[in-house]
């Protein structure tokens, strides 16, 4: 039966994961959470949103499997190498150097959060909400799905970040979602795009901080090298990259 409505469905599925951060935020903010409790507070909600889209993906595609969550058969381990740009791109913040108070309990945490995260948006973003665009054009699976994931960054306005660093971000989000779109087209799996995104996040949150001109100069490059990949791998087609994984 042919899917009624993709779009809007795609929208409200966004809705729904952006609930739970925005939740989460508020109940920190009324009860005055501080330091790792906000973090688990969290963890928490996107521990709740995976639920959820647990449920979801059994109602729309039989389970987790049938939306993408699935492993990769490799037949050659160069074909690893594959990934070699997500490793540099992931590299760079630590030239920034680690957080001096960073703790082995501050660090478990943050892993746990970045696990949860990961697990959550791409199920939702990568997942769901790809699959319920299947039946449209490659093209438009990506851009829709990367704009809804982008656009849930202009949030983290709420959380203090300032403009630039904010709109920095979406754009990052943006290149970011177009690559795992593609990821995940071309290997029928998000599993690799979850394994990006927790590294991303926990390499991000014990990292220093830096929103000047190293900062900048970092996302520049990270930017250039994602737009490139991203180039390549719409070059190669999902179809054709399917071999290869």
């Amino acid at each position: 039966m042919k899917n009624r409505k993709p779009y809007l469905k795609a929208v409200l599925i966004t809705i729904l994961m952006l609930l739970f951060p925005i939740i989460s935020g508020i109940i920190v903010t009324l009860a005055n959470f501080q330091g790792l409790s906000v973090i688990l507070i969290q963890t928490v909600a996107f521990v709740i949103a995976f639920l959820i889209g647990t449920w979801l993906a059994n109602k729309q595609a039989n389970g987790l499997r049938g939306v993408g969550l699935r492993g990769l058969t490799v037949e050659n381990h160069r074909t690893y190498l594959w990934f070699f740009p997500l490793l540099i791109i992931e590299i760079m913040p630590y030239f920034l150097g680690i957080e001096e108070d960073l703790s082995i309990i501050h660090a478990v945490i943050y892993l746990l959060f970045a696990l949860t995260v990961g697990f959550a948006e791409e199920l939702y973003f990568r997942g769901l909400v790809i699959n319920v665009l299947k039946d449209k054009r490659t093209a438009a699976i990506i851009i829709v799905s990367s704009l809804l994931f982008s656009v849930g960054h202009f949030f983290n306005l709420l959380s203090g970040k300032n403009l630039i660093s904010t709109v920095m971000q979406v754009i990052f989000a943006l290149l970011f979602g177009i690559v795992t779109a593609l990821i995940t087209l071309a290997t029928q799996s998000f599993l690799v795009p979850v394994v990006w995104h927790t590294i991303h996040n926990f390499g991000a949150m014990i990292t220093v901080s830096n929103d000047g001109k190293n900062s900048a100069i970092f996302g520049g490059i990270q930017g250039l090298i994602l737009i490139v990949y991203a180039l390549y791998l719409w070059h190669k087609k999902p179809d054709q990259l399917k071999i290869i994984l």
